[in-house]
């Protein structure tokens, strides 16, 4: 939503709601059997919380397409499909996010981007993923992950290494009716 009435100058007072995500990929650019990623995220403050909106995803129950606002975020990812059944993937992004929650009210004004003490998040993983059959599939994630004011707590950081383990089995039931 961008303010241009005609004659108006409504920019000058009230914000902008605006929401990109720009992703880039290609196979084989780097080397055979790679595929590269590339995505930005800039979601405005409040872009969700004005009118329809907020009317829409409390009352209507619809999606908004992006999970916050006053958010914004880089990110690569590479992965390698040449060893299928297994796949080889390695993400890494930065992430600046402001102090807003989509239940808040839209207030009508302009503020610095993002809005409050903004949350700043670094994440990398690195994925294993084999297939052995078209039913079941196994994973290992291995990450790290570091936080400045986490939660929006001014200097509270904290970095996580994480572990993931994962066994996925598909299960489907027929029944059979005469």
């Amino acid at each position: 939503i961008v303010n241009n009435e005609p004659g108006q100058d409504d920019r000058a007072q009230y914000p902008d709601r605006f929401g990109i995500n720009l992703k880039v990929s290609e196979a084989d650019l780097l080397m055979k059997g790679l595929q590269t990623g590339i995505e930005y995220t800039r979601i405005g403050n409040r872009t969700y919380q004005s009118y329809r909106t907020w009317e829409n995803f409390h009352y209507q129950q619809k999606g908004l397409g992006y999970p916050t606002s006053s958010v914004e975020k880089i990110g690569l990812s590479l992965s390698y499909f040449d060893l299928f059944p297994a796949l080889i993937k390695l993400q890494a992004f930065y992430q600046r996010a402001g102090a807003i929650e989509l239940t808040d009210v839209f207030r009508g004004e302009k503020e610095k981007f993002p809005v409050g003490i903004v949350e700043k998040l670094w994440d990398l993983n690195l994925e294993f993923a084999y297939f052995p059959n078209v039913w079941s599939r196994l994973t290992a994630r291995l990450g790290y992950e570091r936080f400045g004011n986490y939660r929006h707590v001014k200097d509270d950081n904290r970095s996580n290494f994480k572990l993931i383990l994962g066994l996925h089995v598909n299960l489907a039931f027929g029944l059979k009716v005469d």
